[in-house]
């Protein structure tokens, strides 16, 4: 009996909030009515009631029913809602007796100040809230419930200073919540320095550490560095904590390396790699290893034809170096790729990676052997022998991102041979797949033969363009860009040329080539706006004007577009926050 009454008060409920939301409130106030009746301990039932009868102006009816309650309860949040309910009738004075009584009430209570603060924040009444917040802290300064709320707050009002205070303190008392609290301050902290949260942070920082010089500080002040992408400022504060702890490892400099070299900073990268070599213990031989790897990478990355030699001496010493230790896999995997994608010896590479799958290899590292044998297999136009490696791969590593990542490159490679049934069988799988970069890649391939399978019985067009996709895997851009113009005009009219339209824009925008790369997009956005591509251009030219032509007005009619067209778009919930950072949204994640 008891799960019967349940269940009907449940549904009744449910039918009651629908009715509410629809606005239809007579039904609502109807059903509300007899649920109360029935269970008139329930406090969120009662609330729905009083607000059913406010929306229908029946105000007297409701403070008749808080008044009631509030004889037999002495909650601080029903003098809220008698404030609440005066302010509706815009009697402003009886609203704001009735908030004083509140906090008179909460001074007596002050357990009740986070339910009181939350619902004074439902009403928009921010400073209330921020009083009543302050009250309960002043009773229980160790209410990490309240500090958090009250942090928030400060955002929300825009009162920033006293916000990043208010986090800064609450990371001193309990340093558990550390990265929780680093991902809301990048609600507010951007890229550009001279964005006002940035300055704000930044001066709160330096005020603290002038007062009293917390390695807290200095670390939050090396991660807004990096938010900033000025990793030399970041490398100083790194060199700050150590000096002022020896014990701290050199992990997070480590970090600090690889991301000055993944924005193509290489001279810090070797500044930074040197110090961890002088920094590092001489047993410690990952962190030496690391160092040494990372300094190489530099010269591959920033070297010049001619200094390409210099280059296969390096990998050469290191390699003797390491020759009896596992990290040389590693090594001679990147030698692989060295010389067959810079000197365009790929059959040298291909028998260099052969050598070293005859080691004795944890699955790990082989399967990434493996999976660079195929690509440089693939580059080759050696497609079968391609295959059998990532076959390899995709049992040996079934389930796990590197046997997804074999998947796609079987799917992939079925592609580049024309062999698009099977190229779909392997997509197919991969709709299971667990790593999203890896699964929107499968789905936008997938698409693109499903689009164009039916179009051609022959599958001239597709079988064009997939010559275009692996001439730009080669490295062999400019052929790629004529062979898709080609398309083109050879295929006006067909599906495929929405597709060409798409690949020639990304083409052109890794090319720096921005005017280009938009005008193919805005051809989708023009013309083809609701076919499979069209929620992917309106994205790329959001971020085109956002980040490359600095038109922020621009940029939110493209992300608008998607946010009211295009609301089963992988790309609406990045598309909404960039629009609501863009209009200045305080928080634009919520």
């Amino acid at each position: 009996m008891l799960l019967i009454t349940s269940v009907s008060y449940g549904q009744n409920k449910s039918l009651a909030d629908n009715y509410f939301k629809q606005g239809e409130y007579e039904k609502a106030l109807e059903i509300y009515q007899e649920l109360y009746r029935q269970t008139p301990s329930n406090n969120t039932l009662f609330i729905d009631l009083v607000k059913t009868h406010q929306e229908l102006e029946q105000y007297d009816t409701a403070e008749q029913l808080l008044e009631e309650k509030n004889k037999s309860a002495a909650h601080p949040h029903l003098l809220i809602e008698l404030a609440q309910n005066a302010f509706l009738q815009n009697k402003e004075k009886e609203a704001n007796d009735y908030y004083e009584d509140a906090l008179e009430r909460l001074k007596d209570r002050p357990i009740f100040a986070s339910n009181a603060g939350r619902i004074l924040e439902e009403y928009n009444l921010l400073d209330w809230a921020e009083e009543v917040y302050l009250l309960g802290m002043a009773e229980n300064t160790n209410n990490i419930n309240l500090q958090m709320r009250l942090a928030n707050l400060y955002g929300i009002q825009g009162k920033l200073h006293k916000m990043f205070n208010a986090y800064i303190d609450l990371i001193e008392k309990e340093p558990r919540y550390t990265n929780t609290i680093q991902h809301r301050f990048s609600y507010y902290i951007e890229e550009n320095e001279n964005n006002d949260a940035n300055k704000i942070f930044k001066r709160v920082l330096m005020q603290k550490i002038q007062n009293e010089p917390q390695l807290l500080y200095y670390d939050l002040l090396s991660w807004v560095f990096v938010q900033e992408k000025d990793y030399k400022k970041a490398f100083v504060q790194e060199k700050a904590i150590r000096n002022r702890d020896k014990e701290q490892g050199l992990r997070r400099v480590k970090d600090l390396a690889v991301l000055a070299y993944s924005d193509s900073e290489f001279d810090l990268t070797s500044e930074i790699a040197e110090y961890i070599l002088e920094e590092a213990e001489d047993d410690d031989l990952q962190t030496i290893f690391d160092a040494e790897h990372l300094l190489l990478q530099v010269d591959i990355a920033s070297a010049t034809e001619k200094e390409y030699p210099k280059v296969v001496d390096n990998f050469k010493t290191l390699i003797e170096k390491y020759k009896d230790q596992a990290n040389v896999a590693i090594l001679e995997m990147d030698y692989a790729q060295f010389i067959a994608y810079k000197l365009d010896e790929k059959e040298k590479a291909i028998t260099k990676l052969k050598e070293t799958l005859s080691r004795n290899l944890n699955r790990h590292t082989e399967s990434r052997i493996r999976l660079l044998l195929g690509d440089i297999l693939v580059t080759n136009n050696q497609f079968n022998p391609a295959l059998i490696q990532f076959t390899h791969v995709q049992r040996n590593m079934e389930g796990q991102p590197l046997g997804h990542e074999a998947n796609f490159k079987i799917a992939q490679t079925s592609y580049f041979k024309g062999d698009f049934k099977w190229a779909l069988t392997q997509l197919d799988i991969l709709k299971r797949a667990t790593t999203q970069l890896i699964a929107n890649d499968a789905m936008f391939l997938n698409l693109r033969i499903q689009d164009n399978i039916l179009d051609d019985s022959t599958h001239t067009a597709l079988k064009e363009f997939a010559v275009a996709d692996l001439l730009v895997l080669q490295g062999k851009t400019d052929q790629a860009i004529q062979q898709l113009n080609n398309i083109l005009v050879k295929h006006d009219g067909k599906s495929i040329i929405d597709d060409a339209h798409f690949k020639l824009g990304e083409l052109y925008y890794d090319q720096k080539n921005y005017e280009k790369a938009a005008e193919h997009w805005k051809v989708i956005t023009k013309s083809y706006a609701y076919d499979l591509l069209g929620d992917a251009a309106f994205y790329k030219l959001g971020m085109l004007y956002e980040e490359e032509f600095h038109q922020p007005e621009k940029a939110m009619e493209y992300y608008e577009k998607i946010i009211f067209d295009y609301s089963d778009s992988i790309f609406f919930v990045d598309a909404r926050k960039r629009f609501r950072k863009l209009r200045g949204d305080f928080n634009p994640e919520t």
